[in-house]
């Protein structure tokens, strides 16, 4: 059936043209907000499933509450719709957001924000349909674009090239790796890891999809495989390298787990990639230049070095 353009994203020239309750808390609570965009998210509607390696079964239908995102120069506000029709808000301070996800799969498409208040850590996610994805995207490029580290300034950054780049890596995550990046963004690394399976079990468990990792001025890029939801689904992952507080390398058997973190605690970790050996020293030099700033601290006793790992290429 043909969807009716109320269903998909839009943006709001004014608060005029916003409902009347979520103007009026945008002027009473929120004065000194000044909206760079505005957009609508309408409620959307779907399945719920569950998978196993043979079947998909659907079990009913779900919807997502309508929310109005507001983004400002140093923050994003989200207010959103209840099942009782009262509103509730999400402020998101950028200099807070850990990470930003999102995914675009056929006509379903999400973004997720997490970010820390005070020491908890939170996440706000957000589905639509993949037809407003250029509107998300836009804001996206603007909140990256903020996150750049104070050494990119300082030069001796070095991109590598950029065709060789794509001809390393597999198509599917070639054409993703030029949709993730933004228009002018440069690339100082990027290393691509194979599935990594599971030497316990069968040569069909699998531990770890493919993925791309890529480092930019602003933070790390991962793309991720989402063959948990589809297999042409691709999953991508944004760590602004200004709060990451510690990257830590660990080598466990035969791989070396990359973990990101906030803080200092086990509980404050972000994210764990499993890479190979070979992946975790390249990705370890490509850093080196931002261990100074005081947003990025290193676990000296994890710490590879190419020295360490030599006899293992």
């Amino acid at each position: 059936m043909r969807k009716s353009e109320a269903y998909f994203l839009r943006v709001a020239a004014s608060s005029e043209d916003l409902a009347a309750p979520v103007a009026e808390i945008l002027r009473q609570h929120h004065p000194t907000l000044q909206p760079h965009t505005m957009i609508i998210v309408p409620p959307q509607e779907y399945a719920i499933v569950r998978q196993n390696r043979l079947f998909t079964l659907k079990y009913g239908q779900r919807t997502t509450p309508e929310r109005t995102l507001i983004f400002g120069e140093d923050r994003l506000l989200v207010i959103e719709k209840q099942p009782d029709s009262t509103l509730a808000e999400t402020i998101i301070s950028f200099d807070q957001l850990v990470q930003v996800e999102m995914a675009v799969i056929l006509l379903y498409s999400y973004v997720s924000f997490t970010w820390l208040a005070g020491d908890v850590r939170k996440t706000l996610k957000i589905e639509y349909n993949s037809v407003g994805d250029s509107i998300i995207r836009a804001e996206l490029q603007r909140l990256w674009m903020t996150m750049r580290c104070p050494e990119s300034d300082l030069g001796g950054l070095t991109s590598p090239n950029w065709t060789a780049i794509l001809n390393a890596l597999p198509l599917k995550f070639g054409n993703y790796l030029q949709y993730a990046l933004f228009p002018g963004e440069p690339v100082l690394q990027v290393i691509f890891q194979p599935t990594i399976n599971n030497a316990r079990r069968s040569r069909r468990s699998r531990f770890a999809e493919d993925r791309t990792l890529a480092l930019t001025p602003e933070g790390l890029i991962v793309l991720e495989e989402a063959r948990h939801v589809m297999h042409y689904g691709m999953i991508i992952r944004y760590f602004p390298l200004k709060s990451i507080r510690q990257i830590r390398f660990e080598p466990t058997g035969d791989q070396v787990w990359l973990r990101l973190s906030s803080g200092a605690a086990e509980t404050d970790e972000i994210a764990a990639v499993p890479l190979s050996e070979r992946n975790a020293v390249l990705l370890h030099e490509a850093l080196l230049p931002f261990t100074s700033s005081t947003a990025i601290l290193w676990a000296t006793e994890a710490m590879l070095s190419p020295t360490e790992l030599s006899g293992s290429r």
